[in-house]
């Protein structure tokens, strides 16, 4: 079960990216091509914060799995790099990242203008992205993963 909840974590991860240059693609044109906010827009965005959301909500119950079976207990984990990435970094990298979404989303929302909209959704989600990014346990790293799971 913890294998295949693995597994699907890292083909979420292309979903979350997919979703995410989509939202950035679509908030950056629309601010700077002028257009007017639609349904679709805000669709979009949506989109982009479930998949990440689902990707969040998988990790952390992949990180308590992870945090109940290192050996020495959490403490331990932190004299290692590689088991300190899993469970301190790439979980704040996430959860900042997710809160980075939701508040582009919130603000966007909020604003009174269709530019103003478009720019808080392509700032937000464009930071949110970097964060993810480099949150992303990438092969060559020493904690690395593949970047397709072996079945």
């Amino acid at each position: 079960m913890f294998e295949a909840l693995i597994v699907l974590h890292n083909v979420l991860r292309w979903l979350v990216l997919i979703a995410a240059l989509v939202a950035i693609v679509n908030a950056f044109s629309g601010w700077f091509g002028g257009r007017r906010w639609t349904r679709r827009d805000a669709r979009i965005g949506v989109l982009f914060a479930i998949a990440m959301d689902v990707q969040v909500l998988l990790g952390l119950i992949l990180w308590v799995r992870f945090v109940l079976v290192v050996p020495g207990g959490f403490g331990a984990a932190m004299g290692n790099p590689g088991l300190r990435f899993f469970a301190i970094e790439h979980l704040v990298g996430m959860l900042v990242a997710l809160a980075l979404i939701h508040l582009g989303q919130v603000l966007g929302r909020r604003a009174r203008s269709d530019a103003a909209r478009f720019r808080s959704n392509a700032i937000f989600f464009l930071v949110a992205t970097v964060v993810i990014v480099a949150s992303i346990p990438w092969p060559g790293l020493r904690y690395g993963r593949a970047l397709l799971p072996v079945i």
